[in-house]
């Protein structure tokens, strides 16, 4: 009699663990079908500078000749905010360093930073 009890209260838990299961696995497949069918959507990476532009109000474009790839415009960056309250986004494709800053850098300084990095500032032609 008492394994009876036993089956009668275990059982009910047993087919709700294979339905659940069930259904789960249904749902992962939909899941995969319908992405297959659903065209990938870029997504825009929100970066520090981004989240910090509204305190760090002063910005400064310095066009940068010799980066060829992200790798170049990641050192870039990197060597450039090392300077005090200072944030750089760098692109290779148009060739230019964007500083954010609390207060104007020293123009010596930054320069010398882009050097330290590789590159050099692009001189303007009159």
């Amino acid at each position: 009699m008492g394994r009876l009890v036993m089956f009668l209260i275990l059982f009910p838990f047993a087919v709700w663990a294979v339905y659940s299961a069930r259904r789960k696995a249904r749902a992962r497949e939909e899941k995969q079908e319908n992405a297959a069918e659903e065209p990938v959507r870029p997504v825009r990476l929100v970066t520090e500078a981004d989240i910090r532009r509204r305190s760090h109000p002063v910005r400064t474009t310095i066009q940068v000749d010799g980066m060829c790839c992200e790798g170049c415009a990641r050192r870039l960056e990197q060597s450039v905010q090392k300077l005090p309250d200072t944030l750089a986004a760098a692109s290779f494709e148009k060739g230019r360093l964007i500083l954010y800053s609390r207060s104007p850098q020293d123009p010596a300084e930054i320069q010398a930073r882009i050097a330290e990095a590789g590159f050099a500032e692009k001189q303007e032609i009159l």
